[in-house]
């Protein structure tokens, strides 16, 4: 563990790490492996016919009359599908009706599907893009409605909902500016703290309640308490000092 956030000139040492931690728990513990693949792919029990907006990694949920299926592939696109049945043979886009609000310096206002969480009694779905300059993010509620499934707006964030997880009756998710919580209902950002080019991969919450994230070269450690969140970064045993070389980044020993 280091005694604070990374400074200003290990920021853009770290940039060019190719090292991308992912956190995971065994039996209550957390542990952090070097991550090998960010890909995610839901299984589904039935094939479909791949195209624009329906490829990437796939979030999948099992719904009373199908599935609902969401897609990511980054600045390539992505969106959310219902498929019907068993064995989907019907599918239709389930889209942001064009008014929905979004975020003033949202350029992209991007349907790719970050997850597909059950909170409280609310089906949502998280949709964002953060690509080069941009940022997009956005949840909406999943409604069935007699004409189909639609999406009702709940938040209006300023980043994609990196990564997130279900902890009770909230939903605790990350973007560049923090941490958030959402209640199904609205989010709100409950702690603030720079995450720009850290790129989280994954969120898990140990057995003592700490928040455990994965990001590039760093693990980042989030404990609640009555008037905020603490923080605490760990880096690599082998290699806690770097130093920035022809854009290569370099342990200092």
């Amino acid at each position: 563990m280091r005694s604070g956030p990374p400074s200003a000139s290990e920021r853009r040492c770290t940039d060019y790490s190719p090292l991308f931690w992912s956190v995971s728990l065994a039996r209550g513990d957390v542990q952090a492996k070097p991550l090998t693949t960010r890909e995610r792919v839901d299984p589904i029990p039935f094939s479909y016919s791949a195209g624009q907006d329906r490829h990437g990694n796939r979030h999948v949920a099992r719904v009373g009359d199908g599935w609902l299926v969401g897609f990511d592939a980054g600045e390539f696109g992505g969106g959310l599908w219902w498929f019907s049945g068993l064995e989907g043979h019907e599918s239709r886009r389930i889209r942001p009706d064009p008014s929905s609000p979004a975020h003033p310096d949202d350029i992209f206002e991007a349907e790719n599907v970050l997850g597909l969480p059950v909170v409280g009694s609310e089906r949502l779905v998280l949709m964002g893009l953060d690509h080069l300059t941009g940022r997009s993010g956005r949840i909406f509620r999943a409604v069935s409605e007699p004409g189909g499934w639609v999406l009702k707006p709940v938040a209006v964030l300023d980043g994609e909902p990196a990564v997130w997880l279900v902890d009770g009756s909230r939903l605790l998710f990350l973007t560049e500016s923090g941490l958030w919580a959402s209640d199904g209902l609205s989010a709100r950002r409950v702690h603030a703290t720079d995450l720009g080019g850290f790129a989280p991969t994954s969120l898990v919450r140990s057995a003592d309640g700490a928040l455990y994230v994965g990001m590039r070269y760093y693990v980042l450690r989030l404990v609640e308490h009555d008037s905020g969140w603490d923080e605490s970064w760990f880096v690599p045993a082998s290699c806690q000092k770097v130093r920035l070389e022809e854009y290569t980044c370099k342990c200092v020993r």
